[in-house]
């Protein structure tokens, strides 16, 4: 039978989950959010976005039922529950680390719960756990699932009282399964645990031994199936469905583009370091070694590293993906662990070899890292704090609330395609205004869908479809019937260029080309009201994705107006778009180009070298025009 846990455990444990789940779900916001538009698509409205949330789907329809305001927020506060169990998780992997470092007949009342504790929260206060849990569909549910599992499996694998630890080994692979079905790279890690401790166990000398039957890994390996399979069917059943809102096509198809990781950072070391820092990352690897050099250990430390291990080949060879994200934030709880490892057994050597001050600096070190999770906590504020980001609404307004009626927008980016969809689908604004996906009308039954709703946007999808771009033709015939709004596209031509006007944080087409003066007249309304929302002195205070979306749309119509010849106004929509006109200069939308065009053309020299064309133009004598 298994020991019963004392109050500190007790305790312990509570804080372990209470602590990161209470601060995610006050910062989680009731307003729409950029990262959780695609999930909210996914779980709300069940668009078929390719295989995986099966998990995430079930518990946000539960969610919905829930007195508990918008829907942003109920899914939001699914990920903040799956927070608190991931917390008590890495809590349980922790303080079996250090019961590992210490003597079996001797284990600690309250250090290695206190220190257990600290682990977990050094790992669920991150920036970037709290990112994930404050938003719906976050990759926290999934990597819930993945560290329940390696515990449920650790309790089995080095508790020799644990009741039925068979079952246990059954129980974890179930969860593995489901994690799969949240996010496959994810459940793939869950697996590697697996597999390396069931491996562990019968090949390394030393590591103590648990007699695994055979027909135990087929349980297993059936279980995991079954997980897999049941919360796959929300995935499958969302691509079959007969009448879905946004028919994107079955399960077989990729999924849709997703939003662009802005701040992500590829190596593992420099994302701890980030995270947490360079003295834990030392602990880590000092924890490691000495879990690894006891046979009672070895299994403890070998498993996470594994998690770690294949983080770095998924990360090197697939980037920054939705899934990829999970791991890394594996990797990070395991390396937590192991860093209080160090940290504990550090302490106990200054105690043991009874040099000067050893007892203050043994507590100064567990000080310090408490301290450590006190800065971890207040750097997530800044960075995880939904309820300060209001970006994504805002833009709202003005790109979609702000828009005349039976409107027209032609929008490509995953940011303002999945925010205009899920503020017309979930939040119900604006319903006439016809949205029309670039980069999703090739899939499923979307061009098909908005041609009943428009029969006019046929030469428009035939011409997408046969060059990838959209003409003059096709957009004239549109706009003749609604009021057109887009986003640049980079196969435009002169032409096409000259109908274009700003309006708003669009690019507006019109069927008459509007003279210099009118454009210009446009384009000081649309700044203005754009500075209206979004002062210049509040940009640096936006979340990266709004930022980074504020300063596409400037930049976008900064160059329409510096190949209209207007480098005035362009370099005041730069100066409109603050420090987002710089940031992110080498992925989609920026370039240094505008930057450097609207410098030279402000140069003293080129105005005079331009004023004296335009005298010589004007002093040429005209010639006549031959009937």
């Amino acid at each position: 039978m298994s020991v019963r846990p004392s109050a500190a455990e007790r305790l312990s444990r509570v804080v372990a989950w209470a602590l990161p789940f209470g601060l995610a779900a006050v910062r989680c916001s009731p307003f729409a959010q950029w990262r959780g538009d695609g999930a909210a698509l996914r779980d709300i409205a069940l668009v078929p976005m390719g295989l995986g949330g099966g998990v995430s789907t079930v518990l946000s329809q539960v969610a919905a039922y829930a007195p508990l305001g918008s829907k942003s927020f109920r899914t939001s506060l699914v990920a903040a529950v799956a927070l608190g169990i991931a917390g008590k998780a890495l809590y349980s992997i922790a303080l079996r680390m250090l019961r590992a470092l210490q003597p079996a007949d001797a284990p600690s009342r309250f250090t290695a719960p206190l220190l257990a504790a600290l682990a977990s929260l050094t790992a669920t206060m991150t920036p970037l756990y709290q990112e994930e849990a404050t938003v719906g569909g976050g990759a926290v549910v999934a990597v819930a699932l993945a560290l329940g599992a390696i515990a449920l499996a650790f309790s089995a694998f080095t508790d020799r009282d644990t009741d039925r630890p068979m079952a246990r080994i059954v129980g974890a692979a179930f969860l593995a399964g489901a994690a799969a079905a949240e996010r496959p790279w994810v459940g793939a890690a869950a697996g590697l645990a697996l597999v390396v401790g069931l491996v562990l166990l019968r090949a390394i000398p030393g590591v103590p031994r648990v007699f695994v039957p055979w027909r135990v890994f087929g349980k297993a390996l059936g279980a995991s199936i079954t997980g897999a399979l049941v919360f796959a069917l929300p995935s499958v059943l969302r691509g079959i469905a007969p009448k879905s809102v946004l028919a994107l096509g079955g399960v077989w198809r990729a999924a849709p583009p997703p939003i662009p990781a802005l701040d992500d950072t590829p190596r593992f070391v420099d994302a701890f370091t980030d995270q947490i820092g360079f003295i834990p990352l030392g602990l880590a690897v000092f924890g490691s070694i000495l879990l690894v050099a006891k046979p009672s250990g070895r299994l403890l430390a070998l498993v996470p590293l594994s998690v770690v291990g294949l983080d770095i080949v998924v990360r090197a060879s697939l980037g920054s993906t939705p899934g990829t994200v999970g791991v890394r934030l594996l990797a990070i709880g395991g390396l937590a662990c192991a860093s209080t490892a160090g940290l504990f057994a550090g302490a106990g050597m200054l105690v043991r070899f009874r040099v000067p001050f050893a007892r203050p600096s043994a507590a100064l070190l567990v000080a310090f890292h408490a301290t450590l999770v006190a800065l971890i906590t207040e750097t997530a504020s800044a960075r995880a704090d939904r309820v300060a980001q209001r970006g994504a609404d805002g833009l709202t307004d003005i790109g979609l609330d702000g828009l005349p009626p039976s409107s027209a927008v032609l929008a490509g980016s995953p940011h303002w395609v999945w925010r205009l969809t899920v503020a017309q689908m979930i939040e119900g604004r604006r319903p006439d205004v016809l949205v029309i996906p670039r980069s999703l009308v090739a899939r499923g039954r979307v061009a098909i869908e908005l041609l009943a709703r428009e029969p006019v946007t046929e030469p428009l999808f035939r011409t997408l479809a046969l060059t990838g771009t959209s003409d003059e033709a096709s957009l004239a015939a549109l706009s003749d019937k609604r009021p057109l709004f887009l986003e640049l596209d980079r196969g435009w031509t002169e032409r096409v260029t000259s109908h274009l006007s700003l309006d708003g944080a669009w690019l507006r087409f019109r069927t008459d080309p509007p003279s210099k003066t009118d454009r210009r007249a446009r384009a000081d309304v649309a700044l203005a009201a754009v500075g209206a929302e979004f002062p210049l002195a509040e940009i640096a205070l936006l979340d990266t994705d709004t930022r980074f979306v504020l300063g596409s749309a400037l930049r976008a119509q900064a160059k329409v107006l510096l190949r209209q010849g207007d480098a005035e106004t362009a370099g005041r929509a730069l100066l409109c778009a603050g420090g987002s006109a710089t940031e992110h200069a080498t992925t989609e939308g920026g370039s240094y180009d505008i930057l450097f065009a609207t410098a030279v053309a402000r140069l003293p020299v080129v105005k005079h070298l331009n004023d004296r064309k335009v005298d010589r133009t004007s002093a040429a004598p005209q010639k006549p025009r031959q009937r």
